[in-house]
């Protein structure tokens, strides 16, 4: 039991001498000199002078919307059932189509691609109502497809 007191007493004293550090470094905390050596280091930061403000961008000029000329459509949705890069396989598409008595509508894309179109509507719900039809024919490609004439991306 002595021998237990004099240990608790000794612990008591070696702490109380000792520095705060000691106590810190054990539990994983900064000691004095970390502490010292980071508050240099945050007055060297301020010390740093700030960055000049970047310039403010230059307006973007008006740019005035070009007129389209959408007569040569004369509907304004269509179903595509395909658009190619490759004119001939728009073309074999086409004659296949026609062959089954399908009315197809040529779109030539700006970008060079031609679309093989069919229904022609005005109505957004017909035309979905007959793409809707088109699913179960085998050689048509899966990613049908209903073109606005109003964005104007055709030529």
């Amino acid at each position: 039991m002595k021998i237990l007191k004099l240990s608790i007493i000794a612990l008591a004293a070696l702490l109380t001498l000792s520095s705060c550090d000691f106590v810190r470094h054990i539990f994983g905390k900064p000691t004095s000199a970390e502490l010292k050596a980071l508050s240099e280091a945050q007055a060297a930061a301020a010390e740093i002078p700030a960055a000049e403000p970047l310039p403010e961008p230059e307006p973007e000029p008006e740019v005035s919307p070009v007129k389209y000329n959408v007569d040569k459509l004369p509907h304004r949705f269509y179903v595509v059932v395909g658009a190619f890069k490759d004119h001939s396989n728009a073309d074999k598409l086409s004659a296949r189509l026609q062959k089954e008595k399908y009315e197809v509508t040529d779109i030539y894309f700006k970008d060079g691609f031609k679309a093989v179109a069919l229904y022609p509507s005005d109505s957004y719900k017909q035309a979905l109502d007959r793409l809707n039809t088109l699913w179960d024919i085998e050689y048509l490609p899966y990613d049908l497809w209903v073109y606005d004439t109003t964005t104007h991306i055709h030529e």
